[in-house]
């Protein structure tokens, strides 16, 4: 299931983003890493500016805006996570960075929120866990033999030795990710134990597979 509030443990790194122009007086705001996520995925606002005290704020014609439990916040950049919203998904609401009484952008960043689950790795993690930000999946296959069309899961940084394969597939309209955690940079490496068994580092048999800002090293095929 995805990670709620009360899993959340220490903050994690957050990404450093290009930042386009913001209103006089508050941080100036560009782009979402993620145009879209599941509840329990994580938002993350680039730009430059950001203070303490300024929290990521969602609104939207159908939901009560709701202001977000910082998961870590930098000068560039600002991240929580994606909430339950009262409403099932898919919905489409706007996200902004609240300070004071001030909200930027004015007009809000488009956020799509998806009907998959999201999950987390880590390379201390236990494929036996629960697959939460609390308590994270070890590795690429085990997390893609549990994991549906829609779901996402996000790769916290460091190196994860061994093979990874996904068999499972996604569809069109709902793929299934494997991404870096913001700001944090996942490794994939395939160690030879000799020439004659060396091996793919990541084998994808499914179809309808996303893999983005992953580090792939070791790989002999090319896909």
């Amino acid at each position: 299931m995805p990670a709620a509030p009360s899993d959340l443990a220490a903050p994690a790194p957050a990404t450093d983003m290009a930042s386009t122009s913001g209103a006089s007086g508050g941080p100036t705001v560009g782009a979402l890493e993620y145009a879209s996520a599941p509840v329990g995925g994580v938002i993350a606002v680039g730009g430059s500016g950001f203070l303490a005290g300024d929290k990521v704020q969602l609104s939207g014609s159908t939901i009560a805006t709701l202001a977000l439990t910082t998961l870590s916040l930098t000068s560039t950049a600002v991240a929580a996570f994606v909430p339950s919203v009262g409403t099932p998904p898919p919905a489409d609401v706007l996200v902004r960075i609240a300070r004071g009484a001030g909200l930027y952008p004015a007009a809000g960043l488009p956020l799509h929120i998806t009907a998959g689950h999201a999950y987390y790795l880590a390379p201390t993690g236990s494929d036996s866990a629960a697959g939460t930000y609390a308590a994270p999946w070890k590795t690429i296959s085990a997390a893609a033999a549990k994991m549906a069309a829609g779901d996402v899961a996000y790769l916290r940084g460091g190196t994860y030795s061994g093979q990874a394969q996904v068999s499972v597939s996604g569809t069109a309209s709902a793929p299934i990710t494997f991404t870096a955690f913001p700001g944090e940079d996942p490794i994939l490496v395939e160690p030879a134990t000799d020439a004659s068994s060396d091996l793919d580092t990541l084998r994808v048999l499914g179809s309808y597979v996303i893999l983005d800002h992953l580090h792939v090293t070791d790989q002999n095929g090319t896909g």
